[in-house]
């Protein structure tokens, strides 16, 4: 009797002798027999050399290094051996591969075999170092040793990174190597675990058939303004209703707050491919589209302000007057993220990152800044806009709001918008009707809003890693070290966004320009399907 046979008796008789054992068991050893077991496909050079001649490199799929490519050449090299409690982990970023013990080594051999079949190369976390190991029989052996590993398939242009896990089956039970969302051990002889285990690939998730209790399932829309200083139509606009000049330069648009360097393209592109689950996006504007943008593409909408501002109080160049109207957008979700151009999603996100699964909205309260002192002209329009809201809840609530909301993406309700600009009726209306930022104005969105919700117990403060740059940080080093996690998977080391903010000047600043250009570029080299030319993903 050979060892493996031994091992499958063992086995057997530690769990009993259940029939979706016996069957597991018999499944694996007619595919892979003992000689195979032994002689992995990776142990050869010449071999690997002949799987790389035969299989020369048919990168040109469209979802090449997704999560779904790997599953399809994961079964190609190998689809019966990985059948047994082959499971698709739903972790929250990162997804995983998982499988019971005794078919671990098969399935790091075959993940090993689709990195030299595909020509891209394979890495590994180890003690938080990554690490490249081109001695393939010593690879093997290394990841062998640990019940989960973090991989990285890189193909220079595109990469991938998942967890492998190794299950431990011990008495009917089936257990997992680390957290995940789901579960951490599943009884295998439960009616329910058998449906499961018997069909591979499928996620742990279907464990379940209805949302989990944390799952947000209500739809989640997000909102865009945008302006574009170069608009001919625009500045015809403005030069009629302007009084003054915006700056301190005749006749001059202020630069930080109105210049476009496509900001909209490579945030949209990092929204898209971060956030797929948002339901529409809808970009208000009192300018026309940039050329790249695709009027045709329902999902993101442009909309002009004729459409959800009263004609009234049209045309207006003030934020604040606007934000005070948002929620008027014809057919926006309930649920919604309020956006700024200069926002930047860097890694994948989630719903419950924005909003509680029972419908609460997630706030950000700024660590540094703070709303104090009193009105005074001479003083950043945002600041006296958060004293005026500061004023008006206190009379209201009977509680100071002090904290700044940070420079992140607004979760927002429209009820709740509808239930203060009813309580706060004559503050919106005269916001509403300055065409320019004024002294009178409240802060709607990011004062407003965050406070009111969280004094009404429609929100929860919450404190996720987020940043902010402008041109007197460390700018450069800040977003090379985000370019380098991106490129490694490090999604864990990211914050959830970055602000990229002008001011000061700072459009002026031609070094400043430049690298910003340059990471937007670098880090959201797709398109999406906001762009004419758009094909569907790469």
């Amino acid at each position: 009797m050979d060892d493996a046979t031994i091992k499958a008796k063992r086995l057997i008789r530690e769990n009993g002798p259940t029939k979706l054992l016996d069957s597991i068991w018999s499944k694996y050893r007619t595919v892979v027999p003992k000689k195979e077991l032994g002689a992995s496909v990776i142990s050869s050079p010449e071999r690997l050399l002949a799987i790389q001649r035969e299989h020369a490199a048919a990168n040109d799929e469209q979802d090449f290094l997704s999560f779904a490519w790997l599953r399809r050449r994961l079964a190609e090299v190998n689809e019966l051996a990985l059948q047994p409690y082959f499971a698709v982990i739903a972790d929250d970023h990162v997804p995983a591969f998982g499988t019971l013990e005794e078919n671990y080594r098969a399935l790091i051999d075959a993940i090993i075999t689709v990195s030299v079949r595909a020509n891209v190369e394979l890495g590994y976390w180890i003690h938080g170092r990554y690490v490249i190991d081109s001695d393939y029989g010593k690879l093997l052996d290394r990841l062998q040793e640990r019940p989960a590993f973090q991989i990285r398939l890189d193909s220079g242009e595109k990469t991938l990174v998942f967890f492998i896990e190794r299950w431990h089956l011990k008495n009917q039970v089936l257990s997992a190597p680390r957290l995940n969302p789901i579960t951490r051990q599943i009884y295998i002889d439960s009616p329910s675990a058998r449906a499961f285990l018997e069909t591979p690939g499928k996620e742990l998730r279907e464990l379940y058939p209805l949302p989990l209790l944390e799952d947000c399932t209500f739809e989640i829309d997000v909102v865009y303004t945008w302006v574009n200083s170069e608009d001919p139509d625009w500045r015809a606009m403005l030069a009629e209703h302007q009084d003054q000049p915006l700056d301190a330069t005749e006749g001059e648009v202020d630069s930080d707050r109105f210049l476009s360097r496509d900001e909209l393209r490579y945030s949209l592109r990092s929204l898209l491919k971060n956030a797929p689950w948002v339901r529409q996006i809808h970009i208000a504007s009192n300018c026309k589209p940039p050329e790249w943008f695709d009027e045709t593409n329902d999902r993101v909408r442009w909309v002009y302000h004729e459409e959800f501002i009263d004609p009234e109080y049209l045309p207006t160049f003030s934020s604040h007057a606007i934000e005070t109207s948002l929620h008027k957008i014809p057919d926006l979700s309930e649920h919604f993220l309020y956006f700024n151009d200069d926002i930047f999603v860097l890694k994948p996100i989630k719903k419950s990152d924005f909003f509680l699964p029972n419908g609460l909205a997630k706030i950000r309260p700024e660590a540094w800044g703070k709303v104090h002192g009193e009105l005074d002209s001479e003083h950043p329009d945002y600041m006296n806009a958060a004293r005026n809201v500061q004023a008006l809840l206190q009379e209201e609530f009977g509680k100071v709001a002090t904290r700044l909301h940070t420079h992140t993406p607004q979760s927002m309700k429209v009820s709740v918008v509808e239930a203060c600009e009813t309580m706060f009726k004559e503050a919106y209306e005269q916001t509403r009707s300055n065409k320019f930022r004024s002294i009178t104005d409240i802060s709607p969105s990011s004062f407003m809003y965050p406070n009111f919700a969280y004094l009404t117990g429609e929100a929860v403060m919450d404190y996720p890693k987020t940043s902010l740059l402008n041109a007197r940080h460390r700018y450069k080093v800040a977003l090379d070290g985000y370019l380098e996690l991106l490129a490694l998977g490090r999604f864990d080391d990211l914050p959830l966004t970055v602000c990229i903010n002008d001011g000061g000047g700072s459009t002026t600043n031609e070094e400043w320009s430049d690298i910003i250009t340059g990471f937007m570029q670098a880090a959201f080299d797709e398109m999406s399907e906001a762009e004419k030319g758009y094909e569907g993903p790469s």
